[in-house]
């Protein structure tokens, strides 16, 4: 199933039809594209694959002239770490690796609380409660090398104090369509999207890492 995001979306809805042939074509090439590294390297070397693909495409994306300095967002800031996060199935696989390989000390428990709410009950919950398991005491992500490509694409360029009052609507963000497609693209061949707490206590009790 096809599982385009809402900026990319939207960013279609803006296009005249060359730009939309030329976008839908670039995804096509990523499906094409994963499914390959699929067969050649495995689930998890697929997704690292597409992790560093968008890397480099942020980096670029970032460092246009009309970008650096827009883009407030950096390693160690994790105001933003307070929403839901769909992973695919191999990011979960790549995510368990990271946390058995590094012994990652992560509150099991926290986590199993988070993915047992369901979407239409999260934001009622208080802000603290909807912080990512994944982050230490000190707000840093424990996994950042191999953090979820929702996370990789997110680049805010409001005001930093802004972001201080969690969640504010005058926090605002720009996207790309070649990264939000690199991000479609894997959501729409994963064997199964789900979020990201529910995903990784999924595949841990299945014992499929």
């Amino acid at each position: 199933m096809i599982k385009i995001s809402a900026q990319l979306s939207s960013f279609l809805d803006r296009c005249d039809e060359q730009q939309k042939k030329a976008i839908v074509s670039y995804f096509d090439e990523l499906i094409d594209e994963f499914n390959n590294k699929r067969d050649l390297m495995g689930e998890r070397g697929s997704v690292i694959h597409f992790m560093k693909k968008m890397e480099e495409c942020v980096e670029k994306f970032i460092n246009h002239s009309n970008n650096k300095e827009l883009i407030q967002c950096g390693k160690g800031c994790s105001h933003c770490c307070y929403y839901q996060v769909e992973i695919s199935y191999e990011e979960g696989l790549v995510i368990l690796d990271e946390i058995q390989s590094k012994n990652i000390n992560v509150d099991w428990n926290r986590l199993k609380y988070i993915s047992d709410i369901d979407k239409e009950n999260w934001y009622e919950l208080p802000l603290e409660l909807r912080r990512c398991p994944l982050l230490n005491e000190e707000g840093e992500c424990l996994i950042y090398e191999k953090r979820p490509l929702a996370c990789r694409k997110h680049n805010v360029v409001s005001f930093p104090d802004f972001c201080q009052d969690r969640p504010n609507d005058l926090v605002s963000g720009i996207s790309n369509p070649v990264i939000e497609s690199i991000s479609s693209a894997v959501m729409s061949v994963s064997k199964k999207s789900d979020l990201l707490a529910k995903q990784i206590l999924n595949i841990k009790e299945n014992g499929n890492f």
